[in-house]
């Protein structure tokens, strides 16, 4: 009977599982988890054939994307927003906020907008400079 009743309880993660499951679900490999919750890689493989630890892992997956989601959003909206102030050049120069939004910016900036000059290249007749959209970094899709 006491088996019976074992069965039907829910089924409860121990802390090295829970650990486990937080590990996977990040992207760590089987050896980096194995070693850090303190089992082989046998009862890792045990432990995701089990339908409650793969619901948890798969908890936490969600979690981490949600979380990533979030602050990705909210990384390019302040970006975003930063970028348009200086363009309209609202933002003084010593504002700290453009420390950590340059690189970014610059490397878009770069791939969208290239400005060159034109008689370097031995073009007759064009302006000295010309300029160039990348709306497709690399090849353009073919129609």
């Amino acid at each position: 009977m006491n088996s019976k009743a074992t069965s039907l309880r829910a089924w409860e993660p121990t802390p090295q599982q829970r650990y486990a499951a937080q590990l996977l679900a990040a992207g760590a490999t089987w050896d980096y988890t194995s070693d850090k919750v303190q089992v082989n890689n046998a009862t890792i493989a045990r432990w995701l054939k089990l339908a409650g630890f793969h619901d948890l892992q798969a908890r936490y997956e969600s979690l981490i994307e949600r979380t990533l989601t979030r602050q990705i959003e909210a990384g390019m909206e302040e970006m975003l927003s930063l970028w348009r102030e200086m363009i309209l050049g609202k933002v003084p120069a010593r504002d700290k906020r453009l420390d950590r939004i340059q690189p970014i910016v610059t490397k878009y900036f770069e791939r969208a907008f290239t400005v060159e000059d034109a008689s370097d290249n031995g073009a007759r007749g064009a302006p000295p400079l010309a300029q160039q959209f990348n709306i497709y970094p690399g090849q353009p899709p073919t129609p």
